[in-house]
């Protein structure tokens, strides 16, 4: 019910609860088939993005429903709400990762890993191309007398 009244206050009373809430599941059926089989992921991801702002503006224009008097408690239904910040973090990571980037909990290893971009954007800038990879890395050598 909740999600139907703010659709219908977002859009002014010109899509009531009834045509909405249809529309919402279909909406929200595309996305979880999107990330389910990786078709057209971008899109994908742009729709659960616009789906959670619009997921979040009861908080705002509900904020009696969502909040109890106290200072930023919500209600269970506030709660309800604001764990969907899980689901844009995991979308944030899903979507990095999809398109070549990478998790590294390894410190040094990221250090390397952005050094090693550092170096093949110089190259691209300089010579216009892609560096090869089969080209072992030169490391620097200590030399101790």
């Amino acid at each position: 019910m909740l999600a139907g009244r703010t659709i219908s206050t977002l859009t002014f009373g010109l899509i009531s609860a009834k045509f909405s809430m249809p529309l919402l599941a279909v909406w929200e059926s595309i996305i979880g088939l999107g990330l389910i089989t990786a078709f057209r992921f971008r899109i994908t991801l742009l729709l659960l993005y616009l789906q959670m702002i619009g997921t979040f503006l009861p908080l705002i224009f509900f904020s009696n429903e969502t909040w109890t008097g106290h200072l930023l408690v919500p209600t269970l239904l506030g709660q309800y709400i604001i764990k969907n910040i899980v689901l844009i973090s995991s979308a944030i990571v899903i979507g990095a990762t999809s398109h070549g980037g990478a998790l590294i909990s390894d410190p040094s290893v990221a250090e390397k890993a952005q050094h090693l971009e550092l170096l093949n954007a110089r190259f691209r800038r300089r010579f216009n191309v892609d560096p090869p990879q089969d080209v072992p890395i030169r490391r620097k050598v200590q030399i101790t007398r």
